[in-house]
């Protein structure tokens, strides 16, 4: 009888461990897959544009053309989406870099980040993607 339990209880403490390891991968990966499918196209629906990816950043990077202010950036930015600045960065030649992160997905990985680069006026020059969704 304790032979019996004791390999009982050897069992679930394997099965849990093995739990645990299968619980990152999971997330990496199928729950990334999951998410992405769900949030890019409750985004570029609500814009009108194709479900995917890409057709985010193309027309991220249209609407964010070289000209605009700093202020005009931002709510561009905020009508696709929730958006909070990561990074502001004075460069060697007057211009800053300033970081954006579109929070639209629930996992991080997912979420579109949009690097800008303005002159000393602060009016944009570059758009540039970090990550692809």
């Amino acid at each position: 009888m304790k032979k019996k339990t004791t390999n009982l209880i050897i069992s679930i403490i394997i099965l849990f461990i093995l739990l645990l390891l299968c619980l990152p991968i999971g997330f990496f990966t199928v729950f990334r897959d999951l998410d992405a499918k769900i949030c890019i196209p409750r985004v570029t629906t609500r814009i009108g544009i194709e479900a995917d990816g890409d057709h985010l950043r193309q027309y991220i990077k249209t609407q964010l053309h070289p000209g605009l202010n700093e202020q005009e950036v931002t709510n561009i930015l905020r009508n696709i989406g929730p958006v909070s600045q990561y990074e502001k960065t004075k460069l060697y030649d007057g211009t800053t870099r300033e970081g954006y992160k579109l929070n639209i997905c629930l996992h991080p990985l997912n979420n579109v980040l949009v690097e800008n680069v303005f002159d000393a006026k602060g009016i944009l020059l570059t758009t540039n993607f970090s990550n692809s969704p």
